[in-house]
């Protein structure tokens, strides 16, 4: 991807010049609420609402309706939504469109604790399953409903380690499993491999002395990037199927926060008051945004309306809630800061679903992955 046109590498621009009606923010949907989850979904037309109430799930205004509700996932592009649930002592999984139609389904599934904090369904591709439990274990199913394997992503710690995550390419073709923390005598370790249809792991990078603090998978599948954090430093690499690490950098920024944009080739490291852009290919930084007196919680980038637009108030990683209290869009071509009104709001997000945003239209954008979601307009 080219950046050719976008020329200013740093921005010093100060807010009380702004007019606080250039950011207009709306409600998703009419009934926003607090127990609402937003997901993106295939296109801009489309989201995915997740009302969850204990064990009963609502999506998307009634149309689909789970009860007994164990656990939830999208489809990689985004398309279908699974819900494994318990139904008389039974354990099954649902596969929706977004219509709302079944079109697949896992009957009687075996070996299902409910109870287990770690349970977790992923939907892979074509309506292929992986059950994750017991910390690091995943049972994996193929498209055809027929059991693979079961297997175990322990790294043999005695001192223990996190729950293992998994992550697919957009197109179902890569299957990465990573072990985010792995307790070690000196601190913490960390560990990515990828998973074959097959059953079969691969290990490709292992740090013994950072964990992994997020990762996204790139558009070509073949490659993933990570942020790995240490007692003194942050690092982010680009590690390959193949090849394994093939490029590494230093965070730019102390205690930074980073949003990982791979249909942009970029990344967002925020920190402060401060939010800088780089280039995942070149490792050219593409933009620095300053602003006054206002504490950046979320910063993402568009390199077509050449903006970047930053949520400011607090953040707690702990609890998993953003507290906004405005939005702060900075226009790198006209060099100015538009403002929105006060938002005041307290999203909630969880460990398996984190925020994003969505582009859905020039200029328009979409918050996902939170309750109390909403739609951001720039007037320009």
């Amino acid at each position: 991807m080219k950046f050719g046109f976008l020329l200013l590498s740093l921005l010093f621009i100060f807010t009380g010049i702004s007019n606080a009606q250039q950011v207009k923010i709306s409600d998703v949907t009419e009934t926003n609420e607090a127990a609402e989850i937003i997901l993106a979904g295939p296109d801009s037309e489309k989201i995915w609402s997740v009302f969850q109430y204990g064990d009963k799930l609502s999506i998307n205004n009634g149309e689909i309706e789970v009860n007994g509700a164990l656990s939830f996932d999208l489809s990689p592009d985004r398309r279908h939504f699974a819900v494994l649930f318990e139904d008389e002592d039974m354990h099954h999984v649902h596969i929706f469109n977004h219509e709302g139609f079944l079109v697949g389904k896992y009957s009687n599934i075996p070996d299902v604790d409910a109870a287990d904090p770690s349970l977790k369904l992923y939907l892979i591709k074509d309506g292929a399953i992986v059950l994750r439990d017991n910390i690091v274990a995943f049972a994996i199913y193929n498209q055809s409903q027929i059991f693979v394997d079961r297997i175990s992503n322990s790294s043999g710690s005695p001192l223990g380690e996190t729950i293992s995550r998994l992550a697919t390419s957009v197109d179902g073709q890569f299957t990465y499993v990573y072990n985010p923390q792995i307790k070690t005598a000196n601190g913490f370790a960390s560990r990515l491999s990828r998973l074959s249809d097959d059953g079969v792991f691969t290990t490709l990078f292992h740090d013994d002395e950072r964990e992994i603090a997020g990762l996204s998978v790139m558009e070509s599948g073949d490659q993933v990037v990570a942020v790995f954090r240490g007692t003194s430093d942050v690092v982010m690499r680009i590690i390959d199927a193949k090849d394994g690490v093939i490029s590494e950098t230093v965070s730019p920024m102390d205690q930074a926060g980073f949003y990982i944009q791979p249909e942009h080739g970029t990344i967002t490291w925020f920190s402060g008051n401060a939010a800088q852009v780089y280039s995942l290919h070149s490792g050219e930084r593409l933009a620095n945004a300053f602003l006054r007196n206002q504490n950046i919680i979320f910063a993402t980038f568009d390199p077509v309306d050449n903006i970047v637009v930053t949520l400011t108030g607090s953040r707690s990683y702990q609890n998993r809630t953003l507290t906004v209290n405005a939005v702060r869009v900075v226009d790198l071509t006209a060099r100015s800061i538009l403002h929105s009104a006060d938002v005041n709001r307290v999203l909630e997000y969880s460990d398996e679903i984190i925020p994003s945003v969505v582009k859905i239209g020039a200029n328009s954008y979409r918050l996902t992955g939170v309750t109390n979601a909403f739609d951001i307009s720039v007037a320009r």
